[in-house]
């Protein structure tokens, strides 16, 4: 967490309750049927931060990587090499949820 208003307190408390929240939901979500994936701007990879257990930060690489199906990585990777065929686009996150 960072350390400002928002890392302590009733605001701490108040994030953790936030962040674990959407980390049950999105698995709740994920966990409906091995076909359903939520909509990628509702997909956030919740996980414990490795420097707070109590925080669910979202983005967590180790989380990230489990949230497309592998036919979607498949086609998301072919599609990246067509458009975009030097990488410009490509970033940590990119990278994280197209990784195996």
């Amino acid at each position: 967490m960072v350390k400002h208003g928002d890392a302590d307190g009733e605001i701490l408390a108040l994030n953790r309750e936030f962040s674990k929240y959407f980390s049950d939901l999105e698995k709740a979500w994920m966990a409906i049927d091995p076909r359903t994936r939520p909509h990628l701007a509702k997909a956030f990879g919740f996980a414990p931060s490795a420097k707070d257990p109590d925080f669910y930060e979202p983005y967590n690489h180790q989380s990230v990587k489990h949230i497309l199906s592998p036919d979607r990585k498949a086609k998301i990777r072919t599609k990246l090499h067509e458009c975009d065929p030097t990488g410009v686009f490509k970033n940590k996150l990119v990278s994280a949820f197209l990784e195996e």
